[in-house]
Formats: C-alpha cells, sequence, structure tokens
C-alpha cells in the first residue's frame, strides 16, 4: 500500500508541500514522501496527511509519520501510522559526502536535502540515538554535524547524540 501512495503522489501536491516548506520538490521524492486522503488513525478513522516514512538504518520502512493536512488549534499535527515504529528519516541513495549532517525531524532534513547536502532526521529532540549509530557503523562518514533545534530540548538531545558519536566518528 505504501509504495503505492509513494507512486500515486503527483509532482502538483508535493509542489503544494514544498512551498509550504521552502524545499524542493525534489528533497521530498528523496524522502519518499506520499499524500495519504485516508492515512489510518485509531479506531477505524482516517484523516488526509503527508506521509514520512520512518526506517532502519539500513533502509527499510518500519513506520510512518503523518502530517495533518489541516490541524485545529492547539491540536497535535504529527502522528504516526497505528503499529509504526519510530525510525530515522533517510533519503534514497544515502551518500555522505564527507560529512554526514543529523537533523531534527523531516522538514529540517528536506530542507538540508534542498541545499545539497546528506543527512538523515531523527524522529524527535532525543530519539533515534541507537539507529543512528548503527548507521554510522555501516556508512563510516569522516564526520558528523548535529543540526539541532534552538531551544532546550534541541540543545540538550543533540549534547546527548554528540557524545553517544565521539566513539564512532572522528569528527563531530
Amino acid at each position: 500500500r505504501i509504495e503505492d501512495l509513494i507512486r500515486k503522489t503527483e509532482t502538483g501536491q508535493l509542489e503544494d508541500l514544498a512551498s509550504a516548506l521552502h524545499v524542493e520538490v525534489s528533497a521530498l521524492r528523496r524522502l519518499r514522501c506520499f499524500w495519504d486522503p485516508q492515512a489510518p488513525l485509531s479506531r477505524g478513522r482516517t484523516y488526509p496527511a503527508w506521509c514520512f516514512p520512518m526506517c532502519r538504518a539500513d533502509g527499510a520502512i518500519i513506520g510512518i509519520r503523518t502530517r495533518k493536512a489541516k490541524a485545529r488549534p492547539g491540536e497535535t499535527n504529527k502522528l504516526s501510522y497505528p503499529g509504526s515504529r519510530t525510525g530515522l528519516f533517510m533519503p534514497l541513495e544515502l551518500a555522505p559526502k564527507p560529512a554526514l549532517y543529523i537533523t531534527e525531524g523531516e522538514s529540517d532534513l528536506a530542507a538540508l536535502l534542498t541545499l545539497g547536502l546528506e543527512g538523515v532526521g531523527r524522529p524527535c529532540c532525543s530519539g533515534g540515538i541507537p539507529i543512528i549509530l548503527d548507521l554510522v557503523r555501516r556508512v563510516r562518514p569522516l564526520r558528523v554535524i548535529v543540526v539541532a533545534d534552538n531551544d532546550q530540548g534541541g540543545r540538550q538531545g543533540a549534547r546527548r547524540l554528540v557524545l553517544a558519536l565521539h566513539p564512532y566518528v572522528k569528527e563531530v
């Protein structure tokens, strides 16, 4: 079902999201972003949403993060498909050259890809450390650059990630 939704998502639809996020459509395509008019919620309910696959270090999809098309004030905009496991947002054909950037979230990663840089997105400011370490052991980047949100959670999560990365990467 997911691969079908990725294929069915038209460029015009992605252009609207790309414009709202100030990123390129090619970045969203690399993230396998897709539109699901009936994203599953719970108890059989659905909602229209943009969807971003979450992956293991080997790129296999293990979950789907959603962004509601229209969230009410005070309502959570970002949810996940029921049964999703938390993973990294990873572009197709990840090729760290010479550095691997790690952002907080899928839209920050799309912005990074738009700039021509390579990286992955954490699921939240403190999440994904075990999968990131697995990825770093696989791709062996010379340098990792952690890009954190400029808030307390982002800074604390970045510090924890940097400490965890030091044994595996020459320069963090």
